[in-house]
């Protein structure tokens, strides 16, 4: 069944708020949409067709960076205006990219790059970690192999980020921090 936006979405997904509470953004039947709070009529934010995921706001509010999946290929990290205009795909090699989260300059993005999956594939996953990369695009710079959802401490020195797996049949979590030079 093709989506019809006359259509009210069901559920919604990783639905985040601006920094001044005026907007939410969310992941709804594969994209992204808006909605000016509190009663505003939900929008969709882009118009491309891969897949799009876990945005997030830039400190002031202006930007959302996001991650997109597409089968063919594979996935990416993007930024675009809370407007809608200046959709830029950040992110150079392929991979599957989760949890991106701006700098509190909004001169960088963090975000961890998956292991691999059933559902995803495991090609382009052989080295996982968290990294981070400029946020007009370039280089991705390797922070630690290893963790999910990592966002900037305040002052943008350094990343926190969850670690964890199982320990004696009960799933432990913790929460780490390290520099962006991955020490400390």
């Amino acid at each position: 069944k093709t989506y019809n936006e006359k259509e009210n979405a069901k559920g919604i997904r990783q639905a985040v708020t601006s920094p001044d509470g005026k907007m939410l953004v969310f992941h709804a039947i594969g994209y992204l949409w808006k909605k000016e709070l509190p009663n505003g009529k939900p929008v969709r934010l882009t118009k491309g067709t891969d897949f799009e995921y876990e945005p997030s706001f830039s400190a002031d509010g202006k930007k959302i960076v996001y991650s997109s999946w597409n089968d063919e290929n594979t996935g990416a990290i993007n930024i675009i205006n809370i407007d809608g205009s200046g959709n830029k795909k950040i992110s150079k090699e392929k991979g599957i990219f989760q949890t991106p989260a701006f700098s509190p300059d909004g001169s960088k993005v963090v975000f961890q790059r998956a292991p691999g999956n059933s559902d995803q594939g495991f090609a382009f996953c052989e080295e996982p970690g968290i990294y981070w990369i400029p946020a007009d695009g370039g280089k991705e710079t390797l922070i630690i192999d290893e963790g999910i959802a990592p966002i900037f401490s305040t002052d943008g020195k350094r990343i926190y980020y969850q670690s964890g797996g199982y320990f004696f049949g009960a799933l432990t979590k913790e929460l780490l921090s390290v520099d962006l030079n991955g020490n400390d």
